[in-house]
């Protein structure tokens, strides 16, 4: 194992795949101005989204990246300037790609997001719901499938490189809807799931392509920033944290650093050291002591809720595993490692759960330092 990146070993490059290292582009003008971007190119980054592009510099520096692959639009391109100065090994190529630009929305691009939820109320529905089934007038009057176009591109584009990088480790600079796309193509996964995994601005994601059809995801949305991912659909359901423990890996102090400023209602889990540190830290929360094997859906509070209930569930990590998988489309077990968390938000708004985070570290106190 090797800490190419910092608190996450990884083993090594699978000898008849590719690592993917997949980073969504920093925070632009227009996600400040709260409108929607598609392929439009009038954003560019705004001072937080260069500076979280180099601190990703700096938390990928000792990353052996052999080659590179960025969408043509500015905020992207900004994104990759920004942090290649860090990279202590810089990649033999780069290549810019068109099939990576993001998903193209005609008749939205530009105008702010609650003007599009309260007139173009149906078809904000569909694009939350049914993705899949989504479709968008162009400006020739044609409809046109967005999320459909996407997944064609996305698919072209893995045919297209894969072949050429056997071996090696690719770091893809790309946007939300694009980075969703290429882990749910990449893992199997149909366009009707397109927004069951969560990509904020400046999150990493690392997946193997063992062959085709066929991936493994290591780690989902890391960012450099302290507390918990942001809650893209509201205040409001259940959020479940996942703590996986395992006796032989005792817990590390910082793991438990993004919760300092959260409320947490519920802490459910066997008993072990990291269930007491975490109900000391909180004494507000109700605790629920549960044996592995009687950690189920079952036992959760009801995912509908009014306000936001955060919930931790420790449990070895096969038990966690199994719950991922009754709640996304994980076409093969998905592994999580101790001294992580994973982030599940369950909005009451919605019918279906969203991935926010797996397999993610504490990180951020080590980056600020270095600026």
């Amino acid at each position: 194992m090797r800490d190419f990146l910092p608190n996450f070993p990884l083993s090594p490059v699978p000898e008849t795949g590719t690592r993917i290292i997949l980073l969504r582009h920093g925070r632009s003008t227009l996600n400040d101005q709260q409108r929607y971007q598609g392929s439009s190119d009038e954003a560019t980054l705004t001072d937080q989204g260069h500076l979280a592009s180099q601190r990703m510099g700096q938390f990928l520096e000792n990353c052996p990246l052999d080659t590179v692959y960025v969408s043509p639009l500015q905020r992207a391109q900004e994104t990759l300037v920004d942090l290649l100065p860090y990279l202590k090994t810089q990649p033999q190529q780069i290549q810019t790609s068109e099939l990576l630009q993001e998903i193209k929305l005609p008749t939205w691009e530009g105008r702010p997001y609650q003007e599009v939820r309260t007139e173009d109320s149906d078809r904000y529905s569909c694009w939350q719901v049914r993705p899949d089934q989504f479709q968008i007038q162009t400006e020739e009057n044609c409809v046109f499938y967005p999320v459909l176009e996407l997944y064609q591109r996305i698919q072209e584009f893995w045919q297209t490189i894969l072949p050429w990088h056997r071996t090696e480790t690719l770091l893809i600079v790309g946007h939300g809807s694009t980075n969703q796309a290429l882990i749910n193509t990449a893992l199997g996964i149909s366009p009707r799931y397109h927004h069951c995994f969560q990509q904020t601005h400046s999150g990493l994601t690392v997946f193997d392509i063992l062959t085709p059809g066929r991936s493994q995801i290591h780690l989902l949305n890391l960012t450099l920033n302290p507390g918990l991912p942001k809650l893209k659909a509201g205040k409001q359901g259940v959020r479940l944290v996942l703590l996986p423990f395992h006796p032989d890996f005792p817990s590390q102090p910082r793991l438990l650093a993004p919760f300092n400023s959260v409320s947490i209602q519920e802490i459910i889990g066997e008993n072990c050291d990291l269930l007491q540190q975490l109900a000391q830290a909180h004494l507000e929360a109700i605790v629920r002591i549960l044996q592995g094997s009687q950690l189920s859906l079952r036992a959760l509070p009801p995912l509908h809720q009014k306000e936001l209930r955060t919930v931790c569930a420790i449990a070895p990590p096969p038990t966690l595993s199994r719950l991922l998988a009754h709640l996304f489309p994980f076409p093969h077990p998905v592994p999580l490692f101790p001294n992580t968390f994973s982030v599940v938000h369950y909005p009451s708004s919605q019918t279906s759960p969203i991935l926010q985070a797996m397999n993610v570290t504490s990180s951020y106190g080590i980056f600020v330092a270095k600026l």
